[in-house]
């Protein structure tokens, strides 16, 4: 099959800027858009475990929130004695269509019935943080996957 010269030439860039455009027009769907694997739901304050990179929506809502990661783990570890019990600290992301907060980090201990909370004010939601584990243990490697526990719940 012989083909024109001059139509070889106008197809490679053609088809580049097919490929191009393309790429664009992905890249604007995603934005603002709800994180993958957001269809996992729960009620309003029923707790829930995410291991990092999981996301999870409130059930009648489109609000959603993602553990990115633990980012300190300064809790005390099991069998040490210490002054102060520390604490530990993890990325979340939140938001619903087209209102996605930046992402946020909290701070507590995170263990033994101790809650820390945070308002998504803007958006009119409450994030408990109820755990963190495995919570650390002197002189042994940590143990996978990290695990938070948190529950979502509607501001009055």
């Amino acid at each position: 099959m012989n083909h024109d010269p001059a139509i070889r030439r106008l197809a490679a860039p053609l088809i580049l800027a097919l490929l191009f455009s393309g790429g664009l027009l992905a890249g604007c769907a995603s934005f603002g858009a709800e994180p993958d694997g957001a269809d996992r739901r729960v009620s309003e304050g029923e707790p829930v475990s995410l291991s990092e990179g999981q996301t999870v929506r409130l059930r009648g809502s489109d609000f959603w929130v993602e553990f990115v990661e633990r980012t300190l783990e300064a809790r005390c570890p099991e069998n040490v004695e210490c002054f102060w019990e520390g604490e530990a600290e993890v990325e979340l992301k939140a938001g619903a269509p087209q209102h996605e907060v930046p992402p946020f980090r909290i701070r507590g201990f995170l263990a033994g019935g101790d809650t820390t909370n945070y308002d998504v004010d803007p958006l009119g939601y409450r994030i408990r943080l109820i755990r963190l584990d495995p919570y650390p243990v002197y002189d042994q490697p940590e143990r996978a996957p990290i695990t938070l526990t948190l529950a979502i719940e509607v501001l009055d």
